[in-house]
């Protein structure tokens, strides 16, 4: 029975910690036209961009753009990259896809910061003026309480934006973990039980 318990117990260390899942903002859910900036829109995370409003729009400009819905600042004055916000701690990873339908090189940008502003990771890419759509920026960091992104160039901050994704490097049981955690105090209580 004691050899059980270690089974079990090295078990639960091994197998007992998930991940929390990504959360992905695709903008399907909203009509074009639909203000997805400021509080309230979403429940942990929170949209901006300077002085403009950030609206769903129906277009797809291609890889790795996905669905027909995207976002973009209105009324596109460019001055301010687009900015989110975390209403929850723990987020460990964000990723987003930028890009436009070729009418000028846009030099994207992902920059990752702490609560004190702190730099944590940024990741930058180059869309020429020949591509359609726009590759997924990914980053990473200890408990990123918000990120920066957009572009630089001739019309700074001139992208559309797609599948806004970030995840929690929450430690949450699994429905196995629970199961041998279950396993393991009814063995516990047998031994108590023989003594």
């Amino acid at each position: 029975m004691k050899k059980l318990i270690g089974i079990l117990t090295v078990m639960l260390l091994l197998f007992g910690v998930g991940s929390a899942g990504a959360t992905v903002i695709g903008f399907e859910e909203f009509t074009a036209g639909t203000i997805v900036s400021g509080p309230g829109v979403f429940a942990d995370v929170v949209l901006s961009s300077g002085n403009d409003q950030i609206t769903a729009v129906a277009s797809n400009p291609g890889p790795d753009f996905t669905g027909l819905m995207s976002a973009m600042a209105s009324p596109f004055t460019h001055s301010s990259p687009f900015r989110a916000d975390f209403l929850i701690s723990g987020v460990g990873s964000v990723s987003v896809v930028m890009g436009d339908y070729n009418a000028d090189q846009d030099n994207i940008f992902l920059q990752a910061f702490d609560i004190n502003n702190v730099l944590l990771d940024e990741a930058t890419a180059i869309v020429t003026s020949a591509t359609y759509g726009g590759p997924t920026l990914a980053i990473t960091g200890a408990d990123i309480a918000y990120v920066l992104f957009g572009s630089t160039g001739i019309y700074s901050n001139s992208v559309y934006f797609d599948n806004f994704t970030y995840d929690v490097a929450t430690s949450v049981p699994e429905p196995a973990t629970l199961l041998l955690l279950g396993l393991g105090l009814l063995g516990l209580a047998g031994i108590r039980r023989k003594k």
